[in-house]
């Protein structure tokens, strides 16, 4: 009952409630297995010392993640720009990463002396929250859809390498190599997303994706575009291949699939479309670049940014024969289109774990009627 829930600080059900700790640069450009999270998320990976092994929320501090929430288990190191939460014997931590998901916490970054979210201020916020039983109900049954997009986020993960295999047996074999060599710049158009004046955000609109949407989703946090004078190139839909060619070397240079509806791309991201019919071999072939593309991103990187540019396109090459790309195009598809097929379910039961998540956290739905 709704009447079972207290109002209490935030720091009165926690055990931790702090920030990470600052690591070189350098120490992120091995092949680790320990993901290093940041304010923008994961930032690279080292093959030891770690300083979290548990379970906790991580806010963003700064950036264009400020605010921003993830429930994270496991062995990590946790930088000065992430703040992790721990819960104490009040409260279930997965819990009070849903709650904090709800409560825009990028609008406290400016009540502290310095740019960002500000550990104290956060301390300090009133949260309402049930009896710790009730907690772990509500967790249960958002995490059980949770799981099961992860769950399909390793399914997508072994169909894609499967799909590269393939790629990589018949276009770097000795035996694929058939016909002459193309800029990659000429296998398709690569349609860069456009700029936005803030008189242009709205209330409603059509979410604008920048790189964190295609990291981690449209949330509250993700800008509207309200406007309507937008040249047609720059909306995207379901299906599209989007390439984004700036930011972070190790985490933000990559290709991605699009499956969470219509949209208005951002710049420093392209919309790739094939010149030739062939959207999966356009797909892998980037795919399989990703070492290259980050290297040049790394090289002219400045203020812990990169980029990849289209000279550069222009003069890295592939082979290329439209017999063999097309042939190709139709063995891969079998694996491809599962892919897609999969991450547009994730975008439903996304959708779904939204409509949930506010209505489980206002204390309004009879939990006894909800199976986790």
């Amino acid at each position: 009952m709704k009447s079972e829930w207290t109002r209490t600080k935030l720091l009165n059900v926690c055990s931790r409630l702090s920030s990470g700790k600052s690591i070189p640069a350098k120490k992120m450009r091995g092949k680790g297995h320990i993901p290093v999270y940041g304010g923008n998320g994961v930032r690279g990976y080292i093959d030891a010392e770690e300083n979290f092994n548990g379970e906790c929320a991580i806010i963003g501090r700064q950036g264009a993640y400020c605010g921003n929430v993830r429930y994270y288990s496991g062995k990590a190191y946790m930088t000065e720009h992430a703040i992790v939460i721990q819960a104490n014997e009040l409260a279930d931590t997965r819990f009070l990463a849903y709650k904090l998901s709800l409560m825009q916490l990028g609008r406290l970054s400016g009540q502290s002396a310095q740019p960002g979210l500000s550990v104290k201020v956060l301390g300090e916020q009133v949260i309402e929250i049930p009896p710790l039983p009730i907690q772990r109900k509500i967790a249960s049954i958002l995490s059980t859809l949770d799981d099961k997009i992860e769950t399909n986020n390793a399914i997508c993960r072994n169909l894609e390498e499967q799909a590269m295999a393939l790629f990589k047996k018949r276009f770097y074999s000795f035996s694929g190599q058939h016909g002459g060599e193309k800029p990659v710049y000429d296998f398709a158009e690569f349609i860069n997303g456009t700029a936005f004046k803030q008189r242009e955000y709205g209330s409603t609109g059509l979410p604008i994706i920048k790189i964190a949407e295609l990291k981690s989703g449209i949330t509250s946090s993700t800008l509207l575009y309200s406007g309507s004078n937008k040249d047609e190139k720059y909306y995207i839909q379901n299906g599209d291949i989007l390439f984004s060619w700036s930011g972070n070397p190790d985490t933000s240079i990559d290709v991605f699939i699009w499956a969470r509806g219509d949209a208005i791309l951002n710049q420093h991201i392209f919309n790739v479309k094939s010149r030739y019919g062939a959207k999966w071999f356009t797909y892998l072939m980037l795919k399989s670049y990703m070492p290259v593309f980050a290297k040049i991103a790394m090289d002219k990187q400045t203020t812990g940014l990169g980029h990849v540019t289209v000279a550069d396109l222009k003069r890295l090459t592939f082979s290329f024969n439209l017999e063999h790309i097309l042939s190709f195009e139709k063995e891969v598809s079998f694996y491809m289109e599962q892919v897609y097929n999969t991450l547009i379910e994730n975008n439903t039961l996304s959708i779904l774990r939204d409509i949930l998540l506010p209505k489980l956290m206002n204390g309004k739905l009879d939990l006894d009627r909800i199976e986790a």
